[in-house]
């Protein structure tokens, strides 16, 4: 799929935003799991894996909490802090097959990038202290950083007016459908892993390893 695609002078003229969860590392089910162990203290039945996919796919999960679970911002807010607490158990994350190459490479090379990403600032320095290539990462837009969550894309016009350095080429990065509709009004150029859903009813790229975007530099 990637075949056709070549970016020109890509240490030049290209600036990278790429999400994090799904994108770079396989967080999904330490999200779910914190969350579920958070229900579980409450008393409460949490949602099965396969539905929390679909709602993260599709819109943040802070909105099905208001609007369908019809918890207030005040019990929101408890329940994320509580799940933030349950992250400090985590032992190690996984990374998307070879995402550490394709990091290190950017940086070897001096690569405009930044990770956009709807995970909040104190998670993702739990992250940082138990996957090392999080560390290699200077350029950062999280949850504190905007007021709209994706599909909102906000995040990445504020990635590129703070880190896109007028970039000509501009190439987002995105797993989810959510995160795919907050790119596609910023920039055409987007690549998604391994979402088979998203790329056979839009116009973008798909991949599963980043070998197949190392081999684009």
């Amino acid at each position: 799929m990637l075949n056709k695609y070549k970016l020109s002078n890509v240490n030049k003229d290209t600036f990278f935003m790429i999400d994090l969860d799904g994108t770079l590392i396989n967080s999904s089910k330490l999200h779910y799991e914190a969350y579920e162990k958070v229900f579980q203290k409450m008393n409460k039945t949490f949602v099965d894996f396969d539905k929390w996919n679909n709602i993260i796919n599709s819109k943040h999960f802070d909105d099905y909490m208001k609007d369908v679970m019809e918890f207030s911002i005040q019990d929101i807010n408890k329940i994320k802090q509580d799940k933030l607490n349950e992250f400090q158990n985590i032992e190690e994350i996984e990374i998307i097959k070879n995402a550490d190459m394709f990091v290190t490479k950017l940086n070897e090379l001096k690569i405009n990038y930044c990770v956009v990403t709807n995970t909040g600032k104190k998670t993702i320095e739990i992250f940082k202290e138990k996957q090392p290539m999080l560390k290699s990462i200077n350029n950062w837009i999280v949850r504190e950083d905007y007021q709209e969550p994706k599909p909102n894309s906000e995040c990445f016009e504020l990635a590129i007016k703070k880190y896109g350095n007028n970039s000509k080429n501009i190439v987002g990065i995105e797993d989810s459908e959510v995160g795919f509709k907050a790119l596609k009004d910023v920039t055409p150029l987007i690549f998604m892993v391994d979402n088979y859903n998203v790329f056979k009813n839009n116009d973008c790229y798909i991949f599963n390893d980043y070998i197949q975007l190392l081999n684009l530099l």
